[in-house]
């Protein structure tokens, strides 16, 4: 019999040793670390949620007290009150309609005083009440007064970001983003008003022509406005800012455990009180639902990890083998991994890592920065020439800017015709826009695609984490608006991200959800329309109709705010056929006046236009030859064949085609040339010169020549002065347009309008 000492060990006793033990701790490690994990995520979580909340609340303030002082710049720069003021006795209720009552039923300003040169008070409008002035002011506080006092002190009081005092003295982008102009001087002040918040803001009372500037240099008085940051502000700020249990407290005991607080300091630095909501906390969200999986996930791991070393007790030499393989391929696996197949490149993915190790080690030297490129005018080689010389295209281009990148930049392809760079060190402004202009100039030098040079462009959005705390899907989403915001410009350029870009994208979505409903609805949509009038005799020859879009909670909208968006989102089509069917109604009521319709690009260059134009004018029995339709020289720039087709259509339809903003655009004398119109618009930039130091006077002279030599008639837009009116008389222009005539009125006073003119009835 052999004796135990003897007998060999077997491999199974030494399994567990081996294998058993550092499975089971791996398991309880990666248990432990993963529990670490989500418990510091969400901690981290809470906290820049709590921050982006707390800069929310700051900057509701900061706007409320900006937003008051650029109410009062509508009114306080301006002739009309300025002569008023000097009068020493201004009409009271002149004031009232266009100055206090204006500013307490428009913005909302609870108080308003008007302080002449002395300190007296002349009006004081209280609540929408008027009060004895004098004894108004006297009563108005401390605060009021102080902030008079500040702003006509001979050196203005440093640290106070609300302020305008002095030219230079300030910046005029104020802390909420508001641009004021440079005459526009003020003192903003948060304080405590008879026990409640409020916005003070004091401003010079002074004349905004140059005219009344330089032969009176001293303001006529004072404008004091108070709005209190009452249950309104709050009630709003929780509605825009999706905050629970918004309210104001003047002592922060009366704070409760489940809720935050951002304290309100005065400009003298005494406590006004502080505003207190119950914060959303996603962190401790996530940490109530994840709990219960990751407890889940822990039994799984603890059965898994028994099957786990049952069967590598019976596949090692399995295993071994093909980690031998695996090793084989790992370089290749690697590359397929990281890597575009196309391009070469690196893809979305090894992106994503390098920055997120570049963020999560530290931003080298001069700070690290993203570029997102997206090419342009890509889609049309696409629909051209194949997709197979598309590709072609991609990799020429990817290569061009992998030569650019010799600073230890990395270059990708995202997918499609979208690349990125970033930049992990040394990514200063300089040296940005060098790269920007170079990834330009690589996407517009030609590419040989299938014996074609095709020409692109691109357009670049360049976020830099300079220093900040951020991540990478923040990085990419700024780098993303700020992209967004180079097409809305016309692409084939750079921009880079700013923080006033993120109200921008929300304002737009707001804007582009409210106007589809009211283009579907026709509710707060309507049209003004100005005269067109003759150069000689003024007499008022036809009418130009403009949309306007009465907004039921922000009023009325201009359309250089909603029509971009319109274009962007497709919604400009359904919008400009809601117009023309509305002009047509409009020569059904209106016999004998003719109506000029401005139509957008993206409405002229459909195929089917002219047809469900023609629709129109059939369902509404109106008559084409009373109907001009403006067009400008980028409708005939973006595709010759459809806008030939679509010209000759509507012309032989009746309808007449007016050149809008002539001047401006690319070659226009060539486009006279190969396309039929009625009339030339001369762009209002040109009108403006007249008689200043860059007057235009000679170009518009030659654009009356040449139009008149084409039979074409010439309308001058912009026209504002007495100046500019004789000068384009005299010039021979044809019919003119702009304020000195007429703003744009709404239907309801066209009767008024047309009083004294050729229609003497309204059908």
């Amino acid at each position: 019999m052999r004796q135990t000492t003897d007998l060999p060990v077997r491999p199974s006793a030494r399994f567990p040793a081996r294998v058993v033990l550092p499975i089971a701790l791996a398991v309880l490690g990666i248990a432990g670390t993963l529990s670490l994990d989500i418990f510091w995520s969400a901690r981290s979580s809470d906290a820049i949620a709590l921050n982006r909340q707390i800069r929310m609340v700051r900057h509701a303030i900061d706007a409320s007290i900006d937003q008051l002082s650029q109410n009062q710049e509508a009114v306080a720069v301006w002739d009309p009150l300025f002569a008023e003021m000097e009068r020493g006795a201004p009409d009271v209720r002149w004031i009232d309609d266009n100055v206090g009552g204006w500013l307490h039923n428009s913005f909302g300003h609870d108080r308003v005083y008007l302080i002449d040169r002395g300190g007296r008070g002349l009006y004081a409008l209280l609540d929408g009440r008027h009060m004895a002035p004098e004894a108004a002011w006297r009563s108005a506080g401390n605060a009021a007064r102080e902030a008079v006092a500040e702003l006509y002190a001979p050196v203005p009081k440093p640290g106070h970001l609300h302020d305008r005092v002095a030219d230079r003295a300030r910046t005029t982008l104020l802390p909420s983003g508001i641009r004021m102009p440079p005459n526009a001087i003020h003192v903003s002040h948060l304080a405590l008003v008879d026990g409640q918040p409020a916005a003070i803001s004091a401003m010079k009372i002074v004349p905004n022509s140059a005219e009344l500037r330089a032969r009176n240099g001293e303001a006529a008085g004072t404008i004091v406005s108070i709005r209190f940051l009452g249950k309104s502000f709050l009630d709003e700020l929780s509605r825009r800012n999706l905050l629970a249990g918004v309210r104001f407290t003047p002592n922060l005991s009366d704070v409760r455990p489940d809720e935050r607080a951002l304290s309100l300091i005065g400009e003298d630095g005494t406590s006004i009180g502080s505003i207190v909501w119950k914060p959303e906390l996603p962190g401790a969200f996530v940490l109530e639902q994840a709990a219960p999986v990751a407890v889940a996930a822990l039994l799984m791991m603890i059965v898994l990890m028994v099957w786990l070393i049952r069967s590598l007790s019976r596949s090692t030499h399995k295993l071994e083998s093909a980690m031998a393989e695996l090793r084989t391929s790992e370089a290749q696996a690697q590359h397929l991994a990281f890597h575009d197949p196309l391009t070469g490149l690196a893809n979305r993915a090894m992106l994503h890592a390098k920055i997120d190790q570049t963020l999560h080690h530290g931003i080298g030297d001069g700070g690290a920065a993203l570029i997102l490129i997206d090419l342009d005018r890509f889609k049309r080689v696409n629909d051209t020439l194949g997709h197979a010389a598309g590709d072609m295209l991609l990799s020429q281009f990817a290569a061009r800017i992998a030569q650019l990148c010799t600073r230890g930049e990395i270059a990708a392809r995202l997918g499609g015709d979208e690349f990125a760079i970033l930049m992990p060190r040394g990514a200063d402004h300089v040296a940005l826009r060098s790269l920007c202009q170079q990834v330009l100039a690589a996407a517009r030098a030609p590419f040989d695609v299938s014996h074609s040079l095709i020409h692109i462009g691109a357009s670049i959005g360049v976020a830099c984490a300079d220093g900040i705390s951020i991540d990478r899907i923040e990085l990419m989403r700024r780098a993303d608006i700020a992209l967004f915001r180079t097409k809305g410009h016309g692409k084939n350029n750079y921009c880079f991200f700013e923080g006033a870009m993120d109200e921008l994208v929300l304002s737009r979505a707001s804007i582009e959800d409210e106007l589809h409903q009211a283009i579907r609805t026709g509710i707060g949509l309507t049209l003004h329309f100005q005269p067109l009038v003759a150069a000689k005799s003024s007499a008022i020859t036809g009418l130009e109709a403009l949309v306007r879009w009465n907004h039921p909670e922000h009023g009325l909208i201009g359309p250089d705010r909603f029509i971009p968006i319109a274009e962007e989102s497709g919604l400009i089509v359904p919008l400009g056929e809601w117009v023309l069917r509305e002009v047509c109604a409009m020569t059904r009521r209106w016999p004998g006046v003719g109506f000029a319709v401005n139509l957008s690009p993206v409405q002229f260059l459909d195929s089917s236009f002219a047809s469900r134009l023609l629709a129109i004018v059939e369902e509404t029995g109106a008559d084409p030859s009373r109907i001009e339709l403006e067009i400008t020289e980028g409708v005939l720039l973006a595709d010759d064949e459809v806008a030939g087709a679509t010209l000759a259509e509507l012309r032989r339809l009746g309808f007449h085609i007016a050149l809008d903003d002539f001047g401006t655009g690319y070659s226009s004398l060539g486009y006279l040339q190969r396309f039929r119109v009625d009339r030339i618009k001369i762009d209002r930039s040109f009108v403006r010169t007249i008689g200043q130091p860059e007057d235009a006077s000679a170009i518009i002279v030659a654009i009356i020549t040449l139009g008149h030599a084409m039979n074409l008639r010439v309308t001058a837009e912009g026209v504002e002065t007495d100046m500019q009116h004789r000068f384009l008389v005299a010039a021979g222009c044809d019919t003119l347009q702009g304020y000195h005539y007429s703003r744009a009125v709404p239907e309801a006073e066209l009767v008024d309008l047309f009083r004294d003119g050729p229609i003497t009835q309204v059908a």
